[in-house]
């Protein structure tokens, strides 16, 4: 069958939605699909409509997707968390974790200085959720200073050791044409595409659940059994994969180093967000604090915005690996 973007689109976020259980929206999102007379998408939108047969509708949803869009493709996780070892370059391997589609609640205060200086500040409490409508693989661990080295030849950092994440690079140095994802994919076996999570893929594998509010206990609580932190990390990075996991299995993603995402900074648009991408020209965002960070600033939320540029030892980044974007492929077939 021929299957356009707009219908593409909004299966993945159909997707997403029965991933999460959230009635609501999958709902919401069936209604507005247009079937023209397929059975395949009549008989999608049939089976989102009960609860107790999402299984069923998320399995033809992946059917279809994948005919949709031809070619060998990047085999989605079981379940999530789980760990799967890909090739990076010719000489080293990367440890993975599924992280499947989901959401999360995101409030934040809005403050409007009003045009008569006379007049309070109008102050505004809005609640963003935020949906990844398409899973991904996330690196288990940042990137060490021997991946990097194996794909570069070099190594920038300032704390040396094959194991600790590497530092002291940019934005640029990584994404730049002949920087490191482009090394990583001119090498890439692995039927998918290397790159930098956006903040709120990232966010969302931080918190390890599908649907969760930032302000939530459980976001706040963070220790020392999963995070290197000023407190412990005695003045400088510690070897990744020592600290607990999280319940996707991804470790250091508190503390440590900061680190890199593909997007910018600033607030989510109040209401339904889905796949947000923060462009900004004044920096690029690097998240989750660092080892010289004080345990209360490191967390799920905690943003850095830095210079593309700029490099710092407390400075890093890991790598996702995904299909290619799909709003760039091809679905007609």
């Amino acid at each position: 069958m021929k299957l356009d973007r707009a219908t593409a689109r909004r299966l993945l976020v159909l997707k997403s939605a029965l991933h999460s259980e959230d009635k609501v929206l999958v709902d919401f999102v069936a209604k507005t699909i247009q079937d023209e007379g397929s059975d395949e998408i009549s008989d999608i939108k049939h089976e989102s409509m009960s609860p107790n047969r999402y299984d069923y509708a998320l399995s033809l949803i992946s059917k279809i997707l994948n005919k949709g869009t031809g070619g060998e493709q990047l085999k989605e996780g079981s379940h999530q968390g789980e760990e799967k070892t890909f090739q990076l370059g010719d000489n080293s391997n990367i440890k993975m974790c599924w992280c499947p589609p989901g959401s999360f609640l995101e409030d934040f205060w809005s403050i409007e200085v009003p045009r008569d200086h006379d007049s309070p500040l109008v102050e505004e409490y809005i609640k963003s959720k935020i949906v990844i409508t398409r899973g991904f693989w996330l690196g288990k661990t940042p990137i060490t200073q021997e991946q990097w080295e194996s794909l570069t030849g070099g190594n920038p950092s300032h704390f040396i050791g094959s194991d600790l994440p590497v530092e002291n690079v940019s934005w640029m140095d990584i994404s730049k044409p002949g920087g490191f994802l482009s090394r990583a994919n001119e090498l890439n076996s692995n039927n998918g595409l290397f790159a930098l999570p956006t903040r709120a893929q990232w966010q969302l594998a931080a918190r390890a659940s599908t649907t969760i509010n930032s302000n939530d206990k459980e976001t706040k609580t963070i220790d020392s059994s999963k995070c290197w932190h000023s407190g412990n990390s005695r003045n400088k990075t510690q070897p990744v994969g020592y600290k607990e996991p999280n319940s996707w299995g991804l470790q250091d993603m508190i503390g440590n180093v900061w680190e890199w995402c593909e997007d910018g900074d600033g607030d989510y648009q109040p209401g339904i967000n889905f796949d947000p991408i923060i462009s900004t020209l004044s920096g690029k965002s690097a998240m989750g604090g660092a080892w010289n960070c004080s345990i209360s600033n490191c967390n799920w939320n905690s943003i850095n915005i830095r210079n593309p540029s700029g490099f710092h030892f407390n400075l890093g980044f890991r790598l996702m690996l995904t299909q290619s974007p799909w709003i760039d492929r091809d679905f007609d077939h």
